[in-house]
């Protein structure tokens, strides 16, 4: 199901709710997937592009498994974990997805969690990675 030109978020689970997230697209959203207020997704086979800020954002103890998707984002961030306050840590698996870069590092710079801000109780696991596309999608917006 194709979420284009939306304003703010894509994708949404929160509240508690648990989520499947399968072959959807999502662009030109601010965040694509959102995750937060206690929900869980598990999301493949998505195709998630030109986010403003970040094609995954999770807070408030959201919590996360994804993978086999295409995360491109437009922005600064291709995921971004905020707000997530008092132990235990939380671990969101995103394994197993392209990002539209093939550096480690240059993903890892652009993943926010808890290894930029100690008080961000959340770790975004992004390794292994997809060193191309998985779903349809063959371009990344990302340079």
């Amino acid at each position: 199901m194709p979420f284009e030109n939306v304003r703010f978020f894509g994708i949404v689970a929160s509240a508690g709710a648990n989520v499947l997230i399968q072959d959807n697209t999502s662009s030109v959203a601010t965040q694509g997937i959102e995750v937060a207020f206690s929900g869980h997704a598990v999301a493949y086979r998505n195709l998630v592009r030109d986010s403003r800020f970040s094609p995954v954002f999770f807070s408030s103890f959201g919590r996360a498994e994804m993978h086999g998707n295409d995360f491109l984002s437009a922005g600064p961030w291709l995921a971004y974990a905020e707000s997530y306050g008092a132990p235990p840590p939380i671990t969101l698996d995103l394994t197993g997805n392209y990002w539209g870069v093939e550096d480690a590092a240059e993903i890892a710079a652009r993943v926010h969690d808890g290894h930029d801000d100690p008080l961000v109780r959340a770790i975004v696991l992004f390794e292994p990675f997809e060193l191309r596309s998985v779903p349809a999608q063959t371009e990344s917006s990302v340079g």
